[in-house]
């Protein structure tokens, strides 16, 4: 499946890498119209992408840039392999800072990766909770190593899953999924 993304900022949609954007959220997602697909009554994990990969790995020197990108790649298809085993039971949403980058792979339509470009992802991710609250659809579990982040989840009425600094995207996903196989 072709993954195709999507912006909302500003009052307009951009559907395509070709077009400028100005701010907002940039989000991929597996096919057109895949986030319709995905059921509210599904658990929402937030994954402050971000937060993990620098938490988990460390960087620094010159080429810092290049090594966060490629941890950023595979943080995605790890919680890409996750969401296929998990199916309609969980959604996942990975969020990073800053401007849009390329994320290779399949997507299926409960994962999706989303790029804050001007406003800090932790906004984003509570803008998330609160949607979620407001429409009743379902638990939302943000999972980070940010303390101001993962108490201002639950005071929006979201779950926090904390992460120890230094825990690598798998351990991440394999208790996120342990948590489906109780």
């Amino acid at each position: 499946m072709r993954s195709t993304f999507s912006v909302k900022t500003r009052g307009r949609t951009v559907k395509g890498p070709e077009d400028r954007v100005d701010g907002g959220l940039l989000s991929y997602a597996a096919g057109a119209g895949a986030a319709k697909k995905a059921t509210m009554s599904a658990r929402l994990f937030c994954v402050d992408g971000t937060n993990l990969v620098r938490t988990a790995y460390g960087y620094g020197g010159p080429d810092h840039r290049a090594q966060e990108t490629a941890d950023c790649e595979r943080a995605a298809e790890i919680f890409a392999r996750l969401c296929e085993e998990l199916g309609a039971a969980a959604e996942v949403e990975l969020f990073f800072d800053g401007a849009f980058r390329v994320m290779p792979g399949p997507r299926p339509a409960n994962f999706r990766v989303s790029f804050a470009r001007e406003t800090p992802a932790d906004d984003l991710i509570l803008d998330r909770v609160r949607a979620r609250a407001w429409q009743g659809g379902g638990s939302v579990t943000v999972v980070t190593a940010d303390g101001e982040l993962g108490r201002a989840a639950t005071a929006e009425g979201g779950m926090w899953m904390k992460v120890s600094h230094g825990t690598p995207p798998e351990g991440v996903a394999r208790r996120i999924g342990g948590r489906f196989s109780r």
